[in-house]
This record gives C-alpha cells, structure tokens and sequence, in this order.
C-alpha cells in the first residue's frame, strides 16, 4: 500500500504490473494463516510459582521497524518461552529517517509493550520478575545510557523510555539472535508459519550464562555525536529586579498598598501561626503597609554613599528617613514638621502624587503642591506634579486647547469706506426689570464698519415694538442698506412685513426712490456668526450692571441712562491710545457720528457768521481727515493681528458626521 501511495496512483487507475505481480504473489500465500495456531497458555505453571522473566526485543529496517514481547517462564528444569506481543510500524514515506533512528523508535516501541502489559496486571501474581529489552544496535545503548543533551527528537524519545524503564534493563546482542528481525523485515505467510517464531528464539531456553550477551565494543561515534546539541556559552549581565518594580504591576497608589498589607498579613499567618480572620484590610493594616512601603522605597533609592545637598535628616523611631526643618518650636502635626523623604524619579511616587491629585478634584499644580508638602518631602517635586499634571487624561481633556480654525477674511461690506450706520448690526438684550415691576429690552444697533452704536428701548419682543424702534433709530441716524440679524421670530416678522411693502406706491406718494432694506439672517443655532454684534452686548450688559446694580428705576430714567451708556461706548478708542501730549487723538466712533470731536453741545455764539464758511470747510476736511485715519490705523490694525496660529495641525482627513439635534418648542 505504501509504493502504491508513494507512486502517487489514484484509486480508479490500475497499478503497475510489478506491483500487481508482487501483490499476486503475497495472496498466493496468504491462505497459510489459517494453519498458524498460536497457544493461548503462556506458561509452564501458574506464576507464583515458576521463574518468571520478560524479554523484548526491538530491531529496525529500511522499510518498517518492530518489537516483540516474550514471557520465559522456568519451572524446575523446564523452560518455555511463548510470545505476549508484538508490534511493528511502517516507516515513514514523507520523512525518511536515519536507520539508528528507526531503531531508536523500534526500542521506543518495546518500551510501550512493555508498558501495556503492566497494566493489564499479567504479572501481578508474580512474587518478583526480571525484565530485559534486547536491541543490536550500539549507538540506540549509547543514547540510553549517557547522560547528555540530545537534539529534540532523540531527546523525546529518549525521555520517555527511561521514564518507564531502566537503564540497566537494556542489553546488546548479535542481530543474528534478534527475534524481531523477522516484523522488522517481513515475510509471507508460509515462511511464519515454517518458523515458529511465536516460541521465542532457542537460545531463551538456555540458562542464563549461555545467554549471547555481548559487549559493546566497536560504536560509531559520529552518529552518535551527531545528536548531542551543540552548546554555546554566553556571558550575560543579569539585573536584579528590585521588588518595589515588581508592585507597578497595579496602577493605582491604593492597591499597591494594600498589597503590601495582604502581603505582610500572610507573613504573620507564616511565622507565628496567628489565626487572623479573613476579613478585608483594617485602617491599622492599611498604615503600617504604606509605613513598610515607604521604608523600602528609601532603602532601595537612598543607599550608603547617596548624598542630599542642603538636606539635614534623621531616622525617627520606626525606621523612617525624614527631613529636619526649622519648625522644631512650632506646635504644628509632626509629619508637617519633619516630612518624610521620597525619591523624585520612582514610579509608585508617581501613583502616590496621582492619587492625591484625583482626590482634590484635579486641581492646579499650586493646590497639589501645597498638599503634599504637608507631610512628604519630595525631591524634585514641582517637576514631578508638572508630570503628573500634564499626563492626567481628564485634566487633557479640559484644558487641552482646541483646535482654532482661521479667521477667514472679513467681508467688504466691513471694510469699505460707508456712511455710518450703512451696514448695521441688530440683537436684542435683556430683559430689565422697572420699578412698576413690567419689563423692557434693549435694542443694540451696531455699525459694521466705524463699531458705533445705537441703543433703544422696547417694552415687549413682538415684531411691532422693534418695527418702531427701528423707525426712531433711521429717524435719527439715517436709512440702512443691510441689516445682519439672528433667526428671532421678531426680525424674521420685520423682514417679511418690508417684502410686502408696494414700493411704487411709495414713490408715487413721495416722489421719492427709496432704496430697499436687504435683510441678511446668520445661520440658525450658530451665534458666533454675529460675534462682532454679541462683543458689543457684552460690554452694554457690564457697564449696566456696575452702575445700576439692584436698583429698579423707571422707563424714563433708564432711558437716560442707556443714552449715557450709548455715548460712552461711542467714546472707546479704535486705535492705540499713544502716551505723548503732542499726538493725535485716537479713533473713537463718535468722530464718525458727529461733525464734532465730542457729545458735547458748543457755544455757537462763539462762530462768526463771517467765517461760518471756512468753519464748514474745516468741518468737511476734518471728515475726510477722520476716514483717511480710519483706513491707514483701524484698518490696518485689524489686517497687522496675527491671530492665525503658525503651528496649526494639518487636515488630512476629514470625518461628516450626522447629528440629530434635539431642542424644545420654541427654541
């Protein structure tokens, strides 16, 4: 079966003839097994009382390798030896192998039959039995009885047969003798039955002294050592692994110390035998695990020779290192007075700052330091908080700044030299609480270009009452081009009313053009979008709030005070206020609201009607003084801030991500 599978012949192909012919041949025989009885009585005489031995033979081939067990029993002068097993293999057809080898696993074969008959308890009613396993190859002896490092695969089998035998067991005879020659090379039918080979070789009937033992004499050598592994010396520098490393396993300064009270738990439980219930770590426990922890943590990292510069210590009573301060007379806790000692550069150091800087709450570097000071002295510790500090994943995430997207350039309707109040700006702030306990919003106008504002009062949020705010505001400061709002129900009402206006009715009444107001919303939920509207609020709210307080005043009265608060905002310096008394005065948007330089009223009896020209003149100039300014300052100003970060993290990849956003009715 093995040469038809080795010429690789499918099982619907017919085979070679000189393969059918050698099969042919081996059939003709085959009916010969029927005359081949074999005795089921193994022994002269029951066991316990013959001389009883077991041989086992085991040999090797080219072609297979075999082992077979003899039972010898001797009563008186009789002797018979019969046959209790036997075993063969073929060898392997993919991976050949060497013929000692093969022979090394015949004699791992024998071992295995020598192993089943121990359990089938053959031999238990023998008062004592020998064993011999018998081979006629000197190197597989070799190998079974020098004490050496085998390559794996004599290794292993070599290992497993004197795990179950003795070396002593093992004896070399001439492979003449070798009954398990006959499996080890094959024979038909006839020929096994010719031979006897069941009743054991001739020479097992002799008493023991006529035995052909023979003596190892001639062995090959280079076979031998061709398994032994060859071993390299390496010189290396082993490094003790101090135990404190071995506690970083844990993460957290906490478990760490309760593994040292487990630990010294145990040690009691060992050395005293003290019957210590188990129950979780006692307060006790857990002091005078983190007292033994800190102790070894001073030994492993102050040893003799290490020196503290400027540092005056002292060993107190439980074998603790501290620091000597100059707060001796003082009547403060002794650990604040003499702090202990710890190493800077230690990892459980670094899970003790850790842990107190999560239990106050993640706070600054200031508050850790100040803490641990109260009865650690660290080396080096500011630089050790700072570590801790800068690595702690919360403290990242909250303090981590985010990515800032440049500014993109503004549009030029901001830029452009317009009239003030062309391009304007409207939100509403509040609301403010009377006196008669009603309330009223401000309504903030805001210039885009000269930053000016305009601020009235309405008594509700409906689309009437800003309507006529906005009608007292174009009464006062002129018609506007664009209005920029948000998406308020009450400017998305004034919009739509001033699409439904007939305009040629308009025209036709008051012979007069007007231009049409365009409209522009900022996108909906997105404030930011009106940022240059919402400073301007901000800083009307402050100064409310610092000069009104709690007080609750009448519509009058604070409408007189959100006028003031209107001129002071207009009074603000656009440019840089320079310090010298002989240069120019800075940009305020009042200057672009009056003809002026302040809110003040002039005594206008003092302009002559003579010169009252020249003054309109100087008035035009001063105008066109004061937009000339704003280009070359404001404006330049606004283009000289670097407020596009250098060092920006580059996009590469880009992430959509689809949100559902959930809001209430009405917002």
């Amino acid at each position: 079966m093995q040469k038809i599978w080795e010429h690789n012949i499918d099982w619907d192909h017919e085979i070679p003839e000189e393969l059918a012919q050698e099969f042919k041949i081996w059939l003709s025989k085959a009916h010969f097994i029927n005359q081949c009885l074999f005795p089921r009585h193994i022994s002269i005489a029951p066991l316990e009382k013959c001389q009883t031995s077991l041989h086992i033979f085991c040999d090797a081939s080219l072609t297979s390798f075999a082992a077979c067990l003899f039972l010898r029993t001797k009563l008186n002068e009789q002797v018979k030896v019969q046959l209790v097993l036997a075993k063969n293999r073929v060898t392997p057809a993919k991976r050949k192998m060497s013929l000692p080898r093969l022979e090394l696993m015949g004699a791992l074969i024998a071992t295995r039959l020598y192993k089943e008959v121990l359990e089938s308890r053959l031999l238990t009613k023998c008062k004592e039995y020998k064993v011999y396993f018998w081979t006629d190859t000197a190197v597989v002896l070799s190998w079974l009885k020098r004490q050496a490092h085998w390559k794996p695969f004599v290794s292993n089998r070599v290992k497993e047969i004197c795990s179950t035998t003795n070396r002593d067991d093992w004896y070399h005879l001439p492979g003449e003798y070798n009954p398990s020659d006959l499996p080890s090379r094959g024979c038909d039918a006839k020929k096994l039955m010719e031979s006897r080979w069941w009743e054991g070789p001739a020479w097992l009937k002799l008493n023991e002294k006529d035995w052909p033992k023979s003596n190892i004499i001639n062995v090959n050598e280079e076979i031998v050592e061709a398994e032994v592994t060859k071993n390299a010396k390496i010189n290396t520098n082993v490094t003790i692994e101090p135990f404190s490393q071995k506690l970083t396993y844990f993460s957290k300064y906490n478990r760490i110390v309760r593994l040292v009270a487990w630990i010294l738990r145990m040690n009691c439980k060992i050395k005293i035998k003290f019957d210590i219930k188990e129950s979780d770590i006692t307060n006790d426990e857990y002091i005078n695990a983190e007292k033994t922890l800190i102790k070894l943590l001073q030994k492993e990292n102050f040893t003799e020779g290490f020196s503290l510069h400027n540092i005056n210590t002292e060993i107190d009573a439980d074998g603790v290192i501290r620091v000597k301060t100059r707060l001796d007379l003082s009547k403060e806790d002794k650990n604040f007075v003499r702090p202990i000692l710890l190493p800077g550069k230690n990892e459980i150091v670094q899970r003790l700052v850790r842990q107190r800087h999560e239990k106050l709450n993640h706070g600054g570097t200031q508050l850790l330091l100040s803490n641990l000071r109260n009865n650690l002295w660290i080396l080096n510790l500011r630089r050790l908080v700072k570590s801790v500090v800068s690595k702690c994943v919360i403290c990242k995430r909250y303090k981590t700044k985010h990515y800032e997207v440049p500014e993109a350039p503004l549009p030029s309707n901001r830029v452009e030299a317009n009239a003030a109040f062309q391009i304007t700006g409207i939100d509403l702030a509040g609301p403010l609480h009377l006196r008669d306990q009603s309330k009223c919003w401000i309504v903030l106008f805001t210039c885009a270009t000269y930053r000016a504002v305009h601020l009235e009062l309405v008594e509700s949020l409906s689309t009437n009452s800003f309507l006529m705010a906005l009608r007292r505001f174009i009464a006062r400061r002129g018609r506007i081009n664009i209005i920029y709002t948000d998406c308020g129900t009450n400017f998305q009402g004034s919009a739509n009313l001033l699409k439904e206006v007939d305009w040629a009715k308009v025209e036709a009444a008051t012979s007069i053009v007007p231009p049409a107001i365009k409209w522009r919303f900022v996108p909906p939920r997105a404030p930011w979008w009106g940022g240059w509207w919402e400073r301007l609020i901000k800083v009307v709210k402050e100064m409310l709030r610092r000069i009104l307080g709690k007080q609750s005043l009448t519509l009058i009265e604070l409408s007189t005070i959100i006028c003031d608060c209107e001129a002071i905002i207009n009074s603000r310096p656009l440019t840089y206020v320079a310090t010298a008394d002989d240069s120019l005065k800075p940009l305020t948007p009042m200057m672009f609201l009056h003809p002026l330089d302040n809110s003040e009223m002039p005594d206008l009896d003092l302009i002559d009607a003579k010169n009252i020209n020249i003054r309109l003149q100087y008035l035009n100039k001063l105008r066109a003084d004061f937009r000339q300014r704003f280009r070359n300052e404001y404006i330049a100003l606004i283009c000289s801030k670097d407020r596009c970060k250098q060092n920006l993290p580059k996009l590469t990849l880009l992430f959509l991500l689809k949100l559902t956003l959930v809001g209430y009715i009405g917002h």
